[in-house]
């Protein structure tokens, strides 16, 4: 488990404590005050291809839902042939629990697609504007799943989430980036401050059983 250092970043709080309408003089201490309580608080949950991020993010899902938490955002789960072979992912927008299909495996390339999938523009459109809609609302939890190449190298799918989060209204933003793209994104979001868990096979179930504490 791992907190990254953040870096005070003056310009950055002085535009929110603008949209926020916060009456206070523009000395460190108030921009300290600003990173550490103004904004939402903001977990990446890392790790591996196929380690079980989304999994585990379900398992504490479900527990801060028994906790009587607000939550929304979208979940990203797997889709799976008849054969129990995996075929692409569905997006569900958690406050309405509508679904859609997301991306779908191929094996040719096209415009439309980043690694082995083709993604649908449309269900991307949609699962944006339900997080947008999300982060302007005043929830306990909002999940992310997930930022990858698509948003940090390329600027598309949810990157206009992660601009948004700085005015965010809810209480948390749960992040499930690749342990490889997390450092990365941790750049994007700065200076915001981000706490990093990584997920492995050997903390995984302990993780699980500790979701409500570590979100806190």
């Amino acid at each position: 488990m791992e907190t990254r250092a953040v870096y005070l970043d003056v310009a950055a709080t002085s535009r929110i404590r603008s949209s926020r309408q916060v009456d206070a003089p523009e000395t460190p201490d108030y921009h300290r005050f600003m990173l550490s309580h103004l904004v939402p608080g903001i977990l990446l949950l890392c790790g591996p291809i196929r380690v079980g991020k989304t999994t585990l993010c379900q398992r504490w899902l479900c527990a801060a839902r028994k906790a009587g938490w607000r939550v929304g955002g979208i979940l990203a789960p797997a889709r799976w042939d008849d054969g129990s072979k995996k075929n692409g992912i569905n997006v569900i927008d958690l406050e309405t629990g509508e679904r859609h299909q997301l991306a779908t495996i191929v094996h040719q390339r096209s415009a439309a697609t980043v690694g082995e999938y083709c993604f649908c523009q449309s269900s991307t459109r949609w699962a944006l504007d339900g997080l947008l809609r999300a982060l302007r609302s005043p929830l306990d939890l909002v999940i992310i799943d997930e930022i990858g190449r698509l948003e940090l190298e390329h600027g598309g799918g949810y990157a206009p989430a992660l601009d948004a989060i700085a005015n965010a209204q809810c209480k948390r933003v749960l992040i499930i980036v690749r342990d490889s793209l997390a450092d990365a994104l941790a750049e994007r979001l700065a200076p915001l401050p981000c706490r990093r868990i990584d997920v492995s096979p050997a903390v995984r179930d302990v993780l699980a059983e500790s979701g409500i504490e570590i979100l806190r």
